[in-house]
């Protein structure tokens, strides 16, 4: 059989994104249905990766997304990969013009990114993995002692859950999401942007469920999920006070465990940290789960002028938040 090849093929059809997905059933960011998520947020949707005699090696999906200065291209979710790849993926970036190159690992196993051009971030970063195929409900005995009392806590509470692709309740999800985020920046901790239901809206049409622990009318806690065949992964959560008080996140991921065993999982991801000594990191591993260690990086591979442009649109434009801060406050110069 000849060696691998590279090949990137544009809009992957369901067909073909199955045989990605038959290759990787636990990852949910190799199906059809997290391609059509963000095929939503506009954009050409590619398949990328290595094939011999015909037959798919590995691969992952890519989204080429096209700004004023910029032409960008995200792969979420990398694949083992390894020669050709990485060298026909550059390839790949100079025959479209792609000026910005984000290579994710959500999911992914571990693989080492080279080095693909000027190099703008690289990360370390530790996903963790919960195994689902321990006998009888192994899924709570394997947790840590204090886990499977705010297990139970939350069943005491009386909490029920709600699984649903409603984005009506997203306007719930997105309330404890920010509670939750309060409480990280409260705590000195870096923090990502504003939670938007729109932004998520696109995910429960086919990729991710929400699930959701209710105490009385009260949504307590929400968490998406992403699901594939063979798992699931964590893809956004929260948790109010009264949630964080009575165990309502510990309860509602041991019901989102027991579900995404029922429908076959082998393993499900609880999302991934860049402190192995965090409080977060903490919390995830007591569920029974092991880290999984990955990196994730970016590369400026566009031409040097164009980066000269886009160092000078920046300091342009902060210059002018700059004035404009000044000239509302009547800052004299």
């Amino acid at each position: 059989m000849p060696g691998p090849e590279f090949f990137a093929e544009a809009d992957p059809g369901q067909a073909r994104c199955g045989e990605l997905a038959s290759l990787q059933p636990a990852n949910p960011f190799a199906t059809f249905p997290y391609l059509q998520a963000e095929r939503s947020f506009g954009g050409g949707a590619w398949l990328l990766g290595c094939a011999s005699g015909g037959e798919l090696r590995y691969g992952c999906l890519g989204f080429l997304r096209s700004g004023r200065l910029d032409r960008r291209l995200t792969l979420p979710s990398l694949p083992p990969a390894e020669e050709p790849f990485w060298s026909g993926l550059a390839e790949f970036c100079r025959k479209k013009g792609v000026t910005i190159l984000e290579l994710n690992t959500f999911a992914s196993p571990a693989v080492a990114i080279p080095s693909l051009g000027e190099e703008r971030r690289r990360v370390e970063r530790h996903e963790f993995v919960v195994p689902m195929d321990g006998p009888g409900d192994g899924l709570l005995q394997q947790m840590h002692p204090h886990h499977r009392r705010m297990v139970r806590k939350g069943m005491k509470a009386g909490l029920e859950v709600r699984v649903t692709r409603d984005p009506g309740y997203l306007k719930e999800h997105v309330a404890v999401m920010r509670s939750s985020l309060t409480r990280r920046e409260s705590r000195g901790e870096d923090v990502w942007s504003e939670p938007d239901a729109e932004l998520l809206r696109p995910y429960l049409d086919g990729v991710c469920r929400l699930f959701q622990a209710v105490a009385g009318a009260e949504t307590v806690s929400s968490m998406t999920v992403a699901e594939s065949s063979g798992g699931g992964y964590l893809h956004t959560a929260g948790t109010s006070p009264e949630g964080m008080r009575i165990g309502a996140s510990h309860f509602l991921l041991y019901e989102i465990l027991k579900a995404c065993r029922q429908n076959g999982g082998r393993i499900f991801n609880l999302g991934g940290v860049s402190d192995l000594s965090s409080g977060l990191a903490l919390y995830k591993r007591h569920f029974g789960a092991h880290p999984v260690t990955l990196e994730a990086a970016e590369f400026d591979v566009g031409a040097a002028w164009r980066r000269v442009v886009r160092i000078s649109a920046g300091k342009l434009r902060d210059w002018a938040a700059r004035e404009n801060w000044r000239w509302r406050r009547r800052i004299p110069g």
